[in-house]
């Protein structure tokens, strides 16, 4: 084991390496789908936490009662991803964002390139290339100062065959989520070893 010799630091960012995600919302006064890329996210049994900027269309549909739909993106789809990461689909662009150059965008599938799909029991569309998919209910919402958590019930999960192993069960050698580390895109596809409970 080699010991590391370490000096403080001032990261821009501390995402250390996480999924990326794309939340598809629907505003439910307007009808229209929206898409928000994010990178903080965790899961635990039939769970899932995600922070979202309070500034977003996302956030302000998840407010207004939309249910969710996490899409979780494979790594060659990151062109797909940067294209709607400067986007914004609020009409009037925050301040904030206008100075890192968002622009606004009523299509963010056509942007992207993206498909809608229909998840029964859901009003809310999935994107139809993301190899996995997870519906949601919206449980409980906890402002910060720029920021939101966002609790989520995961009422289905829907992943691509093209995944799945004999068995049904995702297939882990098969699956590379698109991950998000120090702003920039990273694939997880290097097979290390397996878990004391992998497929249990």
């Amino acid at each position: 084991m080699i010991v590391m010799k370490h000096q403080a630091v001032k990261a821009n960012s501390l995402y250390y390496g996480f999924p990326v995600l794309l939340l598809t919302t629907i505003d439910p006064i307007t009808g229209v789908a929206n898409i928000t890329p994010l990178s903080s996210s965790w899961t635990l049994i039939d769970k899932i936490v995600i922070g979202i900027a309070q500034q977003s269309q996302g956030f302000r549909n998840i407010q207004a009662g939309s249910q969710a739909v996490i899409n979780v993106p494979a790594s060659h789809q990151w062109n797909e991803v940067e294209k709607i990461a400067q986007k914004t689909g609020m009409l009037e662009v925050p301040a904030y964002k206008q100075k890192m150059g968002y622009t606004y965008d009523a299509d963010k599938f056509a942007t992207s390139g993206f498909s809608p799909k229909h998840i029964p029991d859901t009003a809310v569309p999935a994107i139809a290339e993301c190899p996995l998919q997870i519906a949601a209910d919206i449980e409980n919402i906890t402002e910060r100062e720029q920021f939101a958590i966002v609790e989520l019930s995961i009422s289905q999960v829907l992943a691509a065959e093209s995944i799945l192993d004999q068995n049904g069960q995702i297939n882990s050698e098969a699956w590379s989520p698109l991950i998000y580390q120090f702003r920039a895109y990273k694939a997880a596809d290097t097979l290390l070893g397996y878990n004391f409970r992998y497929n249990k």
